[in-house]
């Protein structure tokens, strides 16, 4: 049960306890049925407007939840005058804004980055967490002499038979025991210091 629900209960509660002490001052005196009606309109009254206020910081909550699923970063909410409220909305305001100049700032990187892979003459592979070629750049592509498309997405176990052949190697290189474990360079590359 959501706090609007609690909040109209305890009202309905409070309010019926009221009408029926107006009813037996009714049977007392017309004069306390008065005042109490009072009373009972004014309490009414007060709690229609805490329960609208606080309905609206409640929408304000929930449509800040929602453009944060959707990843929408660019809209702002205007401050209500609230004092709890506008708290919440210059956070919100503020961690939207840190979000959308990093994922700006992570856009132009992953551009540049490509630009740079693309360009480069050497061959680049890039893997996943998994393992998997998830970004191959074209001297890669030639070297492995297939098309990009038919690399990515593939392990890359995979892609150590053509891998050995482009690099002049006819089958993987076998594993030498070192100090620090299973050392997987060649007699080549630990020649030259890889």
């Amino acid at each position: 049960m959501n706090l609007r629900r609690r909040f109209i209960i305890y009202l309905v509660t409070v309010h019926a306890m009221l009408a029926a002490l107006a009813w037996w001052l009714l049977q007392q005196n017309i004069l306390w049925l008065i005042a109490i009606e009072i009373v009972f309109v004014i309490s009414l009254a007060v709690g229609v407007a805490i329960v609208t206020r606080l309905s609206s910081t409640l929408v304000t909550v929930r449509q800040s939840a929602q453009m944060l699923r959707e990843g929408e970063f660019t809209t702002r909410f205007l401050e209500v005058g609230h004092p709890d409220v506008d708290v919440m909305i210059r956070v919100y305001n503020r961690m939207v804004d840190d979000l959308r100049e990093e994922r700006v700032r992570l856009q132009e990187q992953q551009y540049f980055l490509g630009q740079l892979l693309a360009a480069s003459p050497g061959g680049v592979i890039v893997l996943d967490h998994d393992g998997r070629v998830s970004a191959v750049n074209p001297a890669a592509a030639r070297l492995l002499q297939a098309p990009a498309a038919a690399i990515e997405g593939r392990p890359l176990i995979e892609l150590r038979s053509p891998l050995g052949e482009a690099l002049g190697r006819t089958r993987p290189p076998a594993p030498v025991l070192s100090g620090r474990g299973v050392d997987r360079r060649t007699p080549a590359d630990r020649e030259v210091g890889l």
